[in-house]
């Protein structure tokens, strides 16, 4: 069962991205986040990543999505990110689960990290 978090963006899935109109039909709302303990860094095919580094801090947007096409546009993103079909790992990104920032509050979401970032067994990033 996919948790219905709310979605982390930091690089072309951002609003005036190349990517964001994968989000267009299932985004409730957007808001400013930012995600302690990671910095961008550039995959090795030379899009975005999110790289752990406890010092540092992410800025990106935190996506609302709506619930009648949550999975349909998790399994749209995955595909995007080119993680193996019901895998949460893949060879540039694993979807994982976050803590993030915004003005309201910590939120937890999902993100597309680094692969080899810890997580715990139930796909929570580890920072220590």
């Amino acid at each position: 069962m996919i948790e219905p978090l709310p979605l982390f963006v930091f690089g072309t899935l951002r609003q005036g991205h190349s990517n964001h109109h994968l989000l267009a039909d299932a985004l409730l709302h957007c808001v400013p986040a930012t995600l302690p303990g990671f910095r961008r860094g550039v995959t090795e095919h030379g899009f975005p990543s999110a790289e752990l580094d406890l010092d540092a801090r992410l800025e990106g947007e935190l996506i609302h999505l709506r619930s009648d096409t949550y999975r349909a546009t998790l399994a749209r993103l995955d595909e995007l990110e080119d993680l193996p079909h019901g895998q949460l790992r893949g060879r540039f990104y694993q979807r994982a689960i976050v803590a993030v920032q915004t003005t309201e509050g910590p939120v937890l979401a999902w993100a597309y990290i680094d692969p080899l970032c810890p997580v715990n067994p139930a796909g929570q990033a580890l920072l220590a």
